[in-house]
C-alpha cells in the first residue's frame, strides 16, 4: 500500500503535474496537524463523539488528497485511545516525509 498514491490522484483530478495537489497539500497538511490537538482534547476529556467526527474528516481527507496508508489505516472510531493519536502521527509523519521525498 502507498503512503500517497499519486498516480491516483493525477487520474481523479486530471493533475499531470501535481500543481493542484501541491496547492491542497498545504491545507490538508495543517487541518490533520489540528486534527492531532482535537483527537488529544478527545482523549483527555474522554469525548467519543469528538473523536468519531475527527477520525470522520481525516479519512476524507486522506480519501480525497489518495493518502492511500492513512484512508485504510484500523483505527477504533468508537473509543479514545492514545495508542490510535500515536499511530496517526505516525502516518501524518510518514505522508509529510514522502511528499518532501518526492
Amino acid at each position: 500500500m502507498k503512503i500517497i498514491n499519486y498516480n491516483l490522484f493525477k487520474e481523479q483530478y486530471s493533475d499531470k503535474r501535481l500543481r493542484f495537489f501541491n496547492k491542497l497539500f498545504l491545507d490538508a497538511k495543517k487541518l490533520l496537524l489540528s486534527a492531532t490537538k482535537v483527537l488529544e482534547k478527545a482523549v483527555k476529556e474522554n469525548d467519543r463523539e469528538e473523536w468519531f467526527s475527527c477520525f470522520v474528516a481525516i479519512q476524507n481527507i486522506a480519501k480525497n488528497m489518495c493518502f492511500e496508508q492513512l484512508e485504510k489505516a484500523p483505527f477504533n472510531l468508537n473509543t479514545t485511545t492514545q495508542e490510535d493519536i500515536e499511530r496517526f502521527k505516525k502516518h501524518l509523519k510518514d505522508i509529510i516525509e514522502e511528499n518532501q521525498n518526492r
